[in-house]
């Protein structure tokens, strides 16, 4: 397991995050493209795919272009890069480009629930990511909630309980209730060939999981 010193993901505008993803001509691989970087040993160490992320955004204040982070995130693996062979290079440029593609619109959803209002705290942490599936974490009252972000896929429904059970076996335990968050495309906009939350979706469906996981919970709007 990667050790990581943990950081939160900087906060940036969701119009920014939408205008340099609207801004791109983005590459989406399939799974199957990504195929030939399942178990790389070589990349098992050293900077995550996720901590790649974070670490763009704090050096440039901004988010990165998705060219630039997959040849950021190889880079910082060069040294590996001659035990492979082309096809598992390219199978890990098609990667990182799906990564890019999920943080972004994990990022403009944590931007959202800060611009809301709604919540008392809304954060990603690079350690709850990479060891318990968090995505997002928001603080409502007293409570704090974790959620996992998915696009509704067999592929994904079936790696969940897998991911889940695996934590179990290494002693990971979350520190608060986690809820998976489907993506539902028809209700988010298309942007570039990805899909990103739309200000109203984005905040209601974590408030709609978040009654559903504490039923006593009073409804909650929006406050503007």
């Amino acid at each position: 397991m990667q050790v990581v010193h943990d950081r939160h993901l900087l906060y940036i505008a969701s119009r920014e995050i939408e205008q340099t993803v609207a801004d791109q001509d983005l590459w989406v691989p399939r799974r199957h493209e990504a195929a030939e970087a399942n178990h790389l040993r070589q990349f098992a160490s050293g900077l995550s795919l996720v901590g790649a992320y974070y670490e763009l955004c704090f050096t440039n204040q901004a988010t990165p272009s998705q060219r630039e982070y997959v040849d950021f995130y190889l880079n910082a693996h060069e040294n590996n890069l001659p035990e492979l062979s082309s096809a598992q290079i390219t199978g890990m440029r098609a990667r990182a480009a799906r990564a890019y593609n999920s943080f972004v619109a994990e990022h403009q959803l944590l931007s959202l629930c800060i611009e809301s209002g709604t919540f008392d705290a809304c954060y990603k942490s690079e350690v709850l990511d990479l060891q318990s599936m968090l995505d997002l974490v928001v603080k409502l009252g007293p409570n704090h909630f974790g959620f996992a972000i998915q696009i509704p896929t067999e592929w994904a429904k079936h790696w969940i309980p897998i991911k889940l059970e695996r934590q179990k076996a290494r002693g990971i335990i979350p520190r608060w209730p986690l809820e998976v968050v489907w993506m539902n495309f028809k209700r988010m906009k298309s942007v570039s060939n990805i899909h990103l939350f739309c200000s109203s979706y984005g905040v209601n469906v974590v408030l709609e999981k978040i009654s559903q996981m504490r039923f006593d919970m009073p409804s909650t709007k929006i406050r503007r």
